[in-house]
């Protein structure tokens, strides 16, 4: 939900119904881009619009004519929920962590399949699409519909998920969709996507397509596997972030910095000695001393004063889940999934009349696994995964991406590269579709 706070009685699903009103002010707010530019979506609580906020997961607050708007109140932390769990290790269980751990992952998935009209679901080569595939088959009462994307440039190769895809809905028996999507067709969604795109993200166009596809089949509900890495470890964040905090205290760190080709390398001591600042390292598109040459030095200066970019991150640490695993896995979830994974959903699945439900994004399920999680860690995907059959279980991860390098003309030399050719291309044209 958005809101404009000088206006308090103007609030709206998205910020383009709040401008289209007329009432609020189109004013870019150089916070909000600051924050597109550093993390490839705008974090919360904040807008590419000085006059609106995102009203911030887990919280709440009132408004009424006479005292306004109350502060904001926080009921729900997943960082809170990881260090209840770490307190909770050890505590002895009846049924083994293994069989629990798949109960509770049955049981959030029965829950979202409750509906009346039928549900598909987003299949992908992956563990997590697949193993939803597979538990959302036995637990439903209808046959399910699943649906993959295919690309011209991925045939043949490892970025290729549709023939496993239509391999395995064969063996699970749904009514399998392969969506081929072309560079021609992407060129004459693209102004329709980005006027759907109520804030600028980097992410979104496969979400985009795929609901398309579920739209085109008459389905109503999809489920998708978002969640599952966030919940189960399985990003290189969980292993990469702790290792550049230590990197960042120990004696080698000048030695990596100046001789790593990384562009990131030499900011590993400024920036890699808290948890914060390691993931914004990492999961960063640019660093703050690339946005003047972006924004303008001015824009560029008050925006990173007002974000304040490095404590919003260390916001989501508090309290502190106190393990690595859990103040990796609160970050994700807290920051990436929040700001970027589960907007762009919402946003490229209404637009095509589609509702995406996300069985590992459920706070009951959080609650539950939590303990089990911390002490598995990166092993509790394999509990996923023993519900699929030897030739899936073991396939390289490659991640839900459209050739987006090739539809573009995007620079060719690392991904970082397109992806921040492609945020330049985003905000010049969502800051076109509020004008």
């Amino acid at each position: 939900m958005a809101l404009a706070p000088g206006a308090s009685r103007y609030f709206a699903s998205t910020a383009k119904a709040l401008i289209a009103g007329g009432a609020v002010s189109r004013t870019i707010d150089p916070a909000g881009a600051a924050g597109f530019f550093l993390t490839g979506s705008v974090p919360e609580p904040y807008t590419i619009h000085d006059a609106i906020r995102l009203v911030e997961a887990g919280t709440y607050f009132h408004v009424d004519a006479q005292h306004g708007r109350t502060e904001a109140k926080r009921h729900f932390t997943i960082g809170a929920t990881f260090r209840r769990a770490n307190e909770q290790r050890g505590i002895a269980r009846l049924t083994e962590p293994e069989i629990a751990l798949r109960e509770h992952i049955e049981e959030s998935v029965a829950h979202h399949l409750v509906s009346d009209v039928p549900i598909g679901v987003f299949l992908s080569a992956g563990i997590d699409s697949s193993a939803l595939t597979a538990i959302a088959s036995r637990e439903s009462a209808e046959r399910l519909r699943t649906f993959t994307l295919a690309f011209e440039e991925f045939q043949g190769g490892l970025g290729d998920e549709a023939p496993l895809a239509e391999r395995f809905a064969r063996e699970t028996g749904t009514m399998h969709t392969t969506r081929v999507v072309t560079r021609d067709e992407f060129r004459r969604d693209l102004p329709a996507i980005f006027q759907a795109m109520d804030q600028p993200t980097i992410d979104g166009v496969n979400t985009w397509f795929v609901s398309k596809a579920v739209h085109e089949s008459s389905v109503k509900v999809a489920l998708s596997g978002v969640g599952g890495d966030e919940l189960f470890g399985s990003y290189p964040s969980f292993e990469r972030v702790p290792r550049i905090t230590r990197l960042a205290h120990s004696p080698f760190a000048p030695i990596v910095s100046a001789f790593s080709r990384h562009p990131k390398a030499g900011w590993i001591r400024p920036m890699g000695g808290t948890y914060a600042g390691a993931y914004l390292l990492h999961r960063g598109l640019f660093l703050p001393h690339e946005l003047p040459s972006i924004l303008g030095p001015d824009a560029a200066r008050e925006g990173l004063l007002r974000l304040g970019i490095i404590d919003l991150v260390q916001g989501a640490l508090d309290p502190d889940p106190e393990t690595p695993f859990g103040r990796v896995a609160t970050l994700e979830a807290s920051l990436y999934m929040r700001n970027q994974l589960l907007r762009d959903a919402d946003w490229a699945s209404m637009a095509h009349s589609v509702e995406v439900r996300t069985p590992f994004v459920d706070t009951a399920l959080l609650r539950q696994v939590a303990p089990m999680l911390l002490d598995r860690e990166r092993a509790s995907k394999q509990v996923l995964a023993t519900s699929l059959p030897e030739w899936l279980r073991h396939r390289p991860k490659t991640g839900f991406f459209v050739p987006m390098r090739d539809w573009m003309n995007l620079p060719p030399d690392g991904t970082t590269t397109r992806m921040r050719s492609w945020a330049k291309i985003v905000w010049e044209a969502t800051k076109s579709t509020e004008s």
